[in-house]
């Protein structure tokens, strides 16, 4: 069976239309390359201007561009169909292929972020003036044997006391080295795993920075350096009573607390 052409014109269906009607109408004007143009087995509607044959050659500049417009679900909805029918197929009509269009690529997903654990801020039990004097008198009673030995190392003979200027020199000798040593147990035993000296574990008690941390040989120094000023009309000492922290002068010197261990 010969085909049957259907021409969409002004939103109207007409047809179908044999290959000498077709060409009468596009001659007289009455379809032009605009209009849309179907027949059984096309898959969309398609431009008359793109039918070969159909329309005389005329130069590419005068040529109306005309993009097609959507076709319908359904070629034939609401079509003409009292027209005359007639075969023809003289010129060839190219079929419509769709041009699939690839989907854009997917966005990359951000990395995952690690997971962070915040742990909570530890809350400091700050040791009392009582437990802190205690630990030093504590701390006395263990220092005083080797006290002694340092000052019996300095000491002249009893003949030799009548010289006023060597006893002092002997006692002044003694007290330096006794005070050096006196920092360096103190440094030594705060800056361990334990954090205290004899006196102060046993109180139960320890030196920490402000963050509750074990210090370090450095913190403990400058700790132990300050605490022999501390002792001056016990001012330095005093101090644990009243700040807030309760702190004495060397804490404040070295940014160190005492806390419950």
């Amino acid at each position: 069976m010969a085909d049957q052409w259907y021409v969409k014109k002004g939103g109207k269906k007409h047809g179908p239309f044999s290959t000498d009607q077709l060409k009468k109408l596009a001659t007289s004007g009455k379809i032009d390359r605009a209009d849309l143009l179907w027949k059984e087995g096309m898959e969309k509607w398609v431009a008359c201007g793109s039918a070969k044959g159909l329309f005389a050659a005329e130069p590419a500049a005068a040529r109306p561009a005309a993009p097609p417009p959507p076709p319908p679900a359904n070629p034939l909805d609401d079509f003409d169909a009292g027209h005359p029918a007639a075969a023809f197929a003289d010129f060839e009509v190219p079929a419509y292929v769709p041009t699939p269009e690839a989907p854009p690529p997917l966005a990359a997903a951000p990395p995952a972020l690690p997971s962070v654990s915040v742990k909570p801020a530890r809350r400091l039990d700050f040791a009392g003036f009582g437990s802190r004097a205690s630990a030093l008198i504590l701390d006395s009673l263990v220092l005083f044997i080797p006290t002694l030995g340092i000052m019996a190392g300095f000491m002249p003979p009893p003949s030799q006391w009548q010289d006023e200027e060597k006893l002092m020199a002997s006692m002044m000798g003694a007290q330096i080295v006794g005070t050096l040593f006196n920092i360096a147990y103190g440094t030594v035993m705060e800056s361990s795993a334990a954090g205290g000296t004899v006196g102060k574990r046993a109180m139960g008690i320890r030196v920490a920075d402000l963050q509750g941390r074990r210090v370090g040989p450095g913190r403990a120094l400058l700790r132990n350096f300050v605490k022999p000023f501390s002792s001056f009309l016990a001012i330095g000492f005093i101090l644990a009573a009243v700040t807030p922290r309760k702190q004495s002068l060397h804490d404040l010197v070295a940014g160190t607390v005492v806390v419950k261990a």
